[in-house]
Parts: structure tokens; C-alpha cells; sequence
């Protein structure tokens, strides 16, 4: 199976090409026209629901790693507004697509904010989501408003994608024309050209929550993890890793016993950071690692 950011690509590249075919189209075609177009798109809708199930996955991946419980929150509400606009799109319904619009907007706001962080992982949400506001923002682009903020969310977004992916760029020497006429709206095959080759990274925190699952400390509500402590890192920064290896090892305290633990590697790359060292008491939420894998 495709990797989901290299899926994320391609279907990033395909709705931008259906936004800028159709922006040309709308200076010419009167609103009955425009909403008759909306049927013929179907490649568009399945595009939506491929990034719906997509984000299914992200999803599941990011439960398992840990997450501030608003921010799941604010990934469940993305993909059920996905749904709804790929609904909207299925009944034609211009104005649905309106009021899905002014929800999905301030979630892609928010994704880029968390990907801004250095939480790697909002970046296949954010993609996806500006990605399908710029398809609703180019069907209902009728008024001259409505088309200059198509506009400027669409530059921003062709901007933001290469900042986002910037340290691809210089390692692939992607070259400069390719840059610019994609930044101009010319074209969109240096986001499938990156398809392989974006190097994904994980920052993985500790979670009292995950260690009590872990321990079996959920089952007894006399116990409560007071302290962690790092008792000793296996691993250097810039190792190979993978799936399941030990990194470290640490020491958890209740209220009444004191016991040990492993913290494994959720995925295979590269050791990019390690914020913690022996010794180090550390608390529910603290950084313990970055993974960069490709």
C-alpha cells in the first residue's frame, strides 16, 4: 500500500488541478452551468472520500502514539466534515457545501498551527483539508469575492506545501522552473515527483496512560503512576531503528510499588533526537524522541 503521505500527494495534486481547470472554466460559465459541473466531477468526490479513509488510518496511527485528547478531538471533527463535503458534492448542494466550507476552514487553520509546532504528524491532515476547501471554494467561486478568495487560500496553500516540504526540495534538487510554475498555478506534477521521497517525522511523548495500559495498572484503582524516570537510553541520536526496538528504559513509581518499563519504537527510520537522558524525571505528556522515516 501506498505510504499515506505519498497518497496524501497525489490526491493534493489532483484536486489542485481540478481547482485551477475549473477556475478557468468559471469566468465563462453562468451559476446553472457551474453547479451542472459539480455532477461531472465525480473523480473529485471519490478523491474526498480516498482522503476520508486515509485520515481513518491517520487516525488510528496517531491513537496508538500519543496525542492531546483536544487535538484527537479536532482530528475525528475533520474527517466527519470531510464526509459531510463529500455528501454535499453527491447531492449538489451548493449551500451545504457553503456551511461545510466555513467548518473545514478553521480545521485546516488549526491543522497548520499544530504542523507549525513540529507535530509532523498534522501534516497529511492539513494537506488533505486545504486541499478539499479549495475544491468547495472553486465550485462556489460565482461572485467576484468568492473567486479572489479562491485566489489568495489557493497561492497560500501552493506556498505553504513547499515550505512544509522544503527539506525534500533540497535533497531531491527539484529544479527551479518546477518551483515557480507551481507556486504561479501553472502546474502540479512536483507534488507527484515527491511522491517516494518525503521524509516523515514522529515526535513521540511519554503517556502515563499508555505505561498504565502497558503495566496493567488500569486493572487496580489503589495505583496511580506518580514519577517516571529514565533509567537508561539504549540508543544515540541519528541510529537506525525499527519497528518494536528498545530505546529505553524507564522507572515508574505508584503510590505503591515501583516497576519497570520499555518504551519501543512505533515505526522504522532513523533516531533523529533524543530529549531525555539517564537519570532525567520526566512527566506525562515530556518529549522523549523524534523518528524520521522515509
Amino acid at each position: 500500500m501506498l505510504n499515506l503521505i505519498d497518497k496524501g500527494l497525489e490526491i493534493a495534486s489532483e484536486m489542485l488541478s481540478f481547482v485551477r481547470e475549473s477556475d478557468e472554466k468559471n469566468r465563462e460559465i453562468s451559476q446553472r452551468n457551474h453547479e451542472e459541473m459539480i455532477a461531472m466531477k465525480s473523480n473529485i468526490i471519490s478523491a474526498i472520500e480516498q482522503s476520508r479513509v486515509l485520515l481513518v488510518e491517520e487516525t488510528r496511527a496517531l491513537t496508538e502514539q500519543v496525542i492531546d485528547k483536544i487535538e484527537l478531538e479536532q482530528l475525528e471533527k475533520l474527517k466527519s466534515t470531510i464526509e459531510t463535503m463529500r455528501l454535499a458534492l453527491e447531492l449538489e448542494n451548493t449551500s451545504l457545501i457553503d456551511s461545510t466550507l466555513a467548518t473545514l476552514l478553521p480545521l485546516s487553520k488549526y491543522a497548520l498551527v499544530r504542523l507549525n509546532e513540529g507535530k509532523r504528524e498534522w501534516l497529511l491532515p492539513w494537506i488533505h483539508s486545504c486541499s478539499i476547501c479549495l475544491v468547495g471554494l472553486s465550485l462556489n467561486a460565482s461572485t467576484e469575492n468568492a473567486h479572489t478568495i479562491l485566489q489568495r487560500e489557493n497561492q497560500n496553500f501552493r506556498i505553504e506545501i513547499l515550505n512544509q516540504l522544503k527539506n525534500t526540495l533540497l535533497q531531491n534538487d527539484v529544479p527551479w522552473l518546477k518551483i515557480s510554475s507551481f507556486v504561479n498555478g501553472d502546474d502540479e506534477s512536483i507534488l507527484k515527483s515527491l511522491v517516494g521521497k518525503v521524509e516523515q517525522q514522529d515526535s513521540v511523548k511519554l503517556s502515563f496512560d499508555s505505561l498504565s495500559v502497558k503495566l496493567g495498572i488500569t486493572e487496580r484503582e489503589d495505583l496511580t503512576i506518580n514519577e517516571v524516570y529514565i533509567e537508561k537510553v539504549y540508543l544515540k541520536a541519528s541510529s537506525d531503528i525499527v519497528t518494536g526496538q528498545v530505546i529505553m528504559l524507564v522507572t515508574i513509581e505508584t503510590d505503591k510499588v515501583t516497576m519497570e518499563a520499555e518504551i519501543e519504537a512505533t515505526k522504522s527510520g532513523i533516531l533523529k533526537e533524543i530529549y531525555v537522558k539517564n537519570g532525567d524525571k520526566v512527566k506525562d505528556g515530556a518529549n522523549l524522541y523524534t523518528i524520521f522515516s522515509t
